[in-house]
């Protein structure tokens, strides 16, 4: 019986399998007389080969023989069928293997065996079923008939390429595309919103349904939008559904499963429910406040993994990029509309103070005229008779100009258009400007011709037209000409005004009609008006029916160019008269006036000196582009005594003071060409003018203002108007506190220079830095130890000197002090100069750096070489404890197989003799490696809550076999209540169990040993007392250190090398305690304490006893072991038989890797030191062997520490075992 059926799995030649991986031994072990294709025997040739050549193959195919299209793949085809149906789809119909999608895949298999029609299908999508779910998978395979024997179609053969990813990717690409299309032309927040979730609709497959919660100005989540959910909005709204506000305060996304009982939710793919949503905030970056969160369900017949995960993400910051781009369009238009209403205001007001100044404006220009008209007043006085007159009349034509706007603005202008000598009227309003134009040093040229058609104007508006181009020209033209010319052209007539200025930016010209607007940086006589000149002409020039255009180009000048229709068909013929102008008004006046003050009169950058008795005034330079204003100010600084020099702008003023320097600078705020905050900037730049004080003068009130000049370095800033008594005071009190600072500054450089004395005394380098990071202080030992001159690096940006250090230590810890002001301490070797160098860095006061530093090259060397020292210590010792640790492996094997074995009374007393011995040995190594990792501070502790009692049961238990040999009488006492220590179990009990070996070893046979344990004063107290040797007064100090031993031939006939009281002192210590020794004196005994601190109670008092117990027998294992000592090996496969399981020795890395092939072990046990290949290598190799199932690899080695035990982690083995090895470690190993 047994013989059929192995014919019947196996049948005769299976070498055709050969090669073939998992599948060709699952083909071998398979019962093909159970299926239509019977033994293997009886298979045909053309269906082995065809076998063979799909086993061997990378690429996933399935193979269908015989009329129910027996199931036969390999390995690859695997992942295609998944755990689901592997195995168990081998040797079943391909119609039940894939029922699922057969109504796709039966017809193309029906032309296979039917007509022998091959067919392709590229990326057909198919619903499979997957390990408890319906899964969306995309496929392009072939079906391919396969003849046999007999020339007629025997089976099908079917290659596959998983494309899922592929148009996966594609479809959600192009969500994603048209979510950013869409992103830039939403121009609401509403509309963003619902155009995106309609976009979402389009993608059912990946997105079944979304909702999109947007947060209010209260940070609640409001649902904005939503796709594809036919339920109520109140059925879906509240955010805590989904874990929103979760999600929307922590900012990280989430996937939570769909609320029962929500009607209306779509049915996914695969008619399949869905499961799960993900929950995701809507921000551009993970640290930013998010939008809001978007709530996007998945598909119930795709996994979330990476990639899904990942379209998530990139549709919640597409959604973030769409709400963000719409906000800033309602923003824009909202702040466009604000922008108008304060135009608009801002008019409003002009118009409503304009008409409350006409009055008093009135009442002061009259009586200001009388004066003028009677000639009274002469010398000082006369003079400011003219300047309240001249300024009055200025403030009057300004007011007019802002009453012409607000009337034009509310359609209330009266306007009457009547036929007018358009070329004299002109020629004659622009020659007014004549005498201040040569006065200024420049030509003017008028070329106006008649207009064959009569011209309808308004002459006072026309006069407003000629005298801004005119006035606006010379304002911004310094040196050159203005030329102003009349012509017909094209039925228009045509005025041009044009200058050789400084020009207008390019960027300007388009809102330069716009009221209020200036440009910034433009070079003119005067920074004074109010921006609204050039809108009142383009206003003027549109009720007119005409247009006006600018041209410009920087550094050549600009052209005003107004067209105004000749005739009368385009004005209202209400508005039209027949009658002639006659004359032109005064309205010139006021324009020629201003502008003539605007010409730097006599005093500019002369000197006005004070009366002869008070010549010991300041040197003050007065700043400022209107003329009035610099006479008024120089005659009354001129009346306390002080010397003025007076400029009309900032570039002037400050290559006077590079000149001739001055006491105090008073300057006006706006000004053509350098402004007064340049002026400022200028003066503190300049390091010969830095500490001259500065005033400031401006017209802009409010306390912003004044913080503003303040804060750019001005000692004081007035507000115009003010009055002479305050323009005086302040001055004073400025000059007065100018000289109290200069003599702080030489006090201050006294001071200096005692300091830089001590500085070049120290023996220590010292720089110091500025926050721009160049040098500004080098003493003479950083000149030694750098090996550079002061005078080569002092201005210097220390990056530039020492270029190497960028990128290094150096700068991460500059930059710290620097930002954070915190000093810092550090060693670093410079490249460049092959030193150490100790660094303290500490942050200075004007936001520079300090550095003290030293040369320690000579230190590290110092201590490389007792470092160096102390790591051939610690080899040596891990050596000797390796090569001791081999010998003692088979001795102590030995000794397991001897006590498991039958014997002698004398051979059982011999082996307790023997064991005990191996015992001490191993304590030694292992006290021997503990110090030397405790030295090192490598000794990681694991610490965790245990009690006091458990410790010292544990301590005990280890020491039971010494105090039982030498007869020692041990008396315990234990706490009542539990005693919890915060601490590494097994450290803590090696270090009472080293007491208690210790009180052993110096206490004669029979002696009294007392451990006691207590909780005192929040700390716990262990103390280990004997009847012993006891301790010389002189030896107690010296006690704790290494190697040291006490003279009593007792303790030393016991062996040992010194080092278990050091161990139990640092590991005590580790712990946070300490141990303290205490002796009578010799022969009387001693009392070691330790003492530690205790952690917090717990409400677990129960008692301490536990039960001890023996581990259940696992079952029979299969043990390969590998150790180049024969005796080793020899002795651990003795004791591993007499355990009750099989082994087999090897004694190399190769015989153990043949070995392995052959016997298949459950556990390997490998020598790490190997000749030829390492137990490292041969773990390696073994874990890239194919394998029914995974063994257990164990290390054996001499080698313990930390860094041993990773690399056997690294190399694949499961533990990693310390020579000698005992017995429950073993054991213990073996039923892991």
């Amino acid at each position: 019986m047994g013989e059929r059926t192995e014919s019947n799995r196996a049948g005769g030649d299976t070498g055709f399998l050969s090669g073939g991986g998992a599948l060709a031994e699952l083909i071998r072990s398979h019962d093909w007389s159970a299926t239509p294709l019977g033994p293997v025997a009886r298979w045909p040739q053309s269906l082995k080969t065809t076998v063979s050549l799909m086993l061997n193959s990378q690429q996933p195919m399935w193979l269908g023989w015989g009329p129910q299209a027996t199931f036969l793949y390999n390995d690859a085809y695997i992942s295609v069928l998944s755990l689901a149906k592997h195995p168990w789809a081998l040797g079943r119909p391909a119609s039940v293997v894939w029922a699922e999608i057969w109504d796709v895949c039966g017809p193309l298999a029906d032309k296979v065996f039917g007509h022998g029609q091959a067919s392709f299908q590229d990326d057909v999508r198919l619903f499979m079923r997957r390990e408890g779910c319906t899964e969306e998978v995309f496929y392009s395979f072939s079906y391919s008939p396969v003849r046999d024997e007999s020339g007629g179609v025997g089976g099908l053969f079917c290659p596959s390429t998983d494309t899922t990813g592929k148009v996966l990717g594609a479809r959600r690409l192009g969500t994603l595309s048209q979510l950013a299309a869409q992103a830039l032309v939403q121009g609401t927040v509403a509309q963003a919103c619902a155009t995106a979730m309609d976009i979402v609709a389009m993608n059912p497959d990946d997105l079944p349904f979304a909702l999109l919660y947007l947060a209010d100005a209260d940070g609640r989540l409001r649902l904005q939008a939503w796709c594809n959910v036919q339920a109520p909005r109140e059925a879906i709204e509240p955010p805590r559904l989904w874990d929103a506000e979760h999600v929307f305060a922590t900012h990280v996304p989430t996937t939570v499963p769909v609320p029962p009982g929500i009607p209306g939710l779509p049915i996914g793919l695969a008619e399949q429910p869905v499961k799960c949503v993900r929950v995701l905030p809507v921000s551009r970056a993970a640290d930013e406040q998010p939008f809001g969160v978007l709530v996007a369900a998945a598909s119930p017949a795709r996994p979330l993994d990476r990639e899904y995960l990942s379209f998530f993400d990139l549709v919640a910051s597409q959604l973030a990029s769409t709400v963000q781009n719409a906000r800033a369009v309602e923003e824009t238009r909202d702040r466009a509309e604000t922008l108008a209403q304060l135009d608009r205001a801002k008019t409003v007001f002009f118009s409503n103070v304009s008409h409350e100044l006409r009055t008093p404006l009135t009442l002061m220009l009259g009586p200001l005229q009388d004066l003028a008209d009677e000639g009274s007043l002469k010398g000082e006085a006369g003079q400011a008779l003219s300047l309240a007159l001249r300024n009055g009349r200025r403030l009057h034509r300004l007011v007019n100009t802002l009453l012409d706007f607000s009337r034009i603005e509310a359609g209330r202008v009266s306007a009457t258009f009547v036929p007018v000598d358009l070329a004299a009227l002109t020629a004659e309003l622009a020659s007014s400007f004549r005498s201040a134009v040569e006065k200024a040093g420049m030509w003017l040229d008028i070329d106006c011709h008649p207009t064959a058609t009569p011209t309808y104007v308004d002459a006072e508006m026309w006069e407003k037209i000629v005298l801004n181009l005119v006035s606006n020209a010379f304002k911004y033209t310094l040196r050159g000409g203005i030329h102003v010319g009349l012509r017909e052209e094209s039925g228009q007539a045509v005025l041009a005004v044009q200058d050789t200025g400084h020009g207008i930016p390019e960027k300007e010209l388009p809102r330069l009609f716009e009221r209020f607007h200036r440009v910034e940086g433009t070079q003119g006589r005067t920074h004074e008006g109010t921006g609204i000149g050039l809108a009142l002409v383009h206003e003027l020039v549109k009720l007119h029916g005409g247009a006006i255009q600018v041209r410009s180009r920087l550094g050549e000048g600009t052209t005003f160019e107004v067209r105004l229709p000749t005739g009368k068909a385009h004005l209202p013929p209400g508005k039209v008269r027949d009658e002639p102008h006659r004359g032109i008004s005064a309205g010139g006046g006021a324009f020629v006036e201003e502008a003539l003050g605007w010409i730097p009169g006599e005093e500019s950058a002369a000197t006005l000196p004070g009366t002869s008795a008070e010549r010991s005034g300041a040197r003050v330079l007065l700043a400022d582009d209107n003329g009035d204003m610099r006479e008024y100010i120089a005659r009354l600084l001129r009346a306390e005594g002080h010397e003025v020099r007076a400029v009309p702008d900032g570039e002037v003023a400050l290559a006077e003071l590079r000149r001739e320097p001055a006491d105090l600078v008073l300057t006006d705020v706006m000004m053509p060409r350098l402004d007064g905050f340049g002026l400022l900037k200028g003066v503190r730049e300049d390091a010969a003018l830095s500490t001259t004080p500065v005033i400031m003068l401006s017209a802009r009130a409010g306390e912003e203002a004044r913080v503003e000049g303040l804060q750019a370095g001005a000692d004081d800033y007035l507000v115009k108007p003010f009055s002479a008594r305050e323009l005086v005071a302040r001055v004073g009190s400025t000059l007065a506190a100018s000289r109290i600072r200069r003599e702080a500054l030489a006090n201050e450089r006294h001071l200096r220079q005692e300091i830089t004395g001590i500085l070049e005394s120290i023996g220590e380098g010292f720089l110091a830095m500025d926050r721009d990071w160049r040098f500004t202080y080098v003493n003479a030992e950083a000149e030694r130890i750098n090996g550079i001159r002061r005078e080569d690096v002092l201005g210097r940006n220390h990056w530039d000197v020492y270029a190497a250090a960028r990128g290094t230590l150096v700068e991460e810890k500059y930059n710290r002090v620097m930002e954070r002001r915190e000093p810092e301490h550090f060693q670093y070797f410079y490249e460049p100069w092959q030193r150490w160098i100790e660094i303290n860095a500490y942050p200075l006061a004007d936001g520079g750096i300090a550095l003290y530093f030293r040369d320690i090259t000579e230190r590290k060397r110092i201590e490389k070489i007792a470092q160096e020292a102390e790591r051939r210590k610690d080899e040596f010792i891990a050596t000797l404890a390796h090569e001791l640790r081999n010998p003692l492996a088979p001795i102590r094997t030995g000794l397991q197989v001897m006590q498991r074995a039958p014997g002698s009374d004398a051979a059982a007393r011999m082996r307790e003799v023997m064991e005990r011995q191996v015992n001490h040995m191993v304590r030694l190594i292992d006290d021997l490696m503990d110090v030397a990792r405790i030295s090192r501070g490598k000794l990681e502790l694991r610490k965790e809550r245990v009690t006091l009692a458990d410790i010292v049961k544990t301590a005990v238990e280890t020491c039971k076999p010494l105090l039982d040999t030498a007869k020692h009488e041990l008396f315990t006492s234990l706490p009542h209540e539990t005693v919890w220590l915060d601490a590494d179990p097994t450290r803590l009990a090696q270090a009472v169990a080293n007491l208690l070996n210790n009180a052993a070893k110096y206490t004669p046979e029979g002696g009294r040993i007392t451990l006691t344990a207590r909780r005192t004063d929040g700390h716990a107290t262990i103390q280990v007392a004997d009847t012993g040797a006891g301790i010389t007064p002189q030896l107690i100090p010296f006690l704790f250190e290494m190697f040291m031993q006490g003279e009593n031939s007792r303790g030393r006939a016991q062996g040992g090398l010194g080092i278990g009281l050091t161990m139990v002192k640092q590991l005590v210590q580790l712990h946070g305690g300490d141990v303290s020794a205490a002796s009578p004196g010799t022969g009387q005994g001693s009392t070691f304490t330790i003492t530690l601190p205790v952690a917090a109670q717990r409400g677990d008092t129960t008692a301490h006893d536990t039960l001890d117990g023996q581990p259940a027998a696992g079952r029979k294992l299969q043990v390969l072991v590998a150790d180049d000592n024969k005796d080793a090996a020899d002795t651990l496969s003795m004791l591993l038989q007499l355990m009750g399981h099989s082994c087999i020795a090897v004694h190399d890395g190769p015989a153990a890797i043949e070995a392995f092939q052959r016997v298949q072990p459950d556990v390997v046990m490998l020598d790490i030191g190997m000749p030829n290949m390492d137990g490292y290598e041969v773990a390696r190799r073994l874990r890239q062997l194919k394998q029914t199932r995974r063994p257990r690899l164990l290390a054996l080695t001499g080698w313990g520490a930390a860094a041993d035990r990773a690399r056997s982690r690294e190399a694949g083995f499961d533990q990693h075992l310390t020579k000698p090895v005992d017995f429950a470690t073993l054991q213990s190993a073996l039923e892991s």
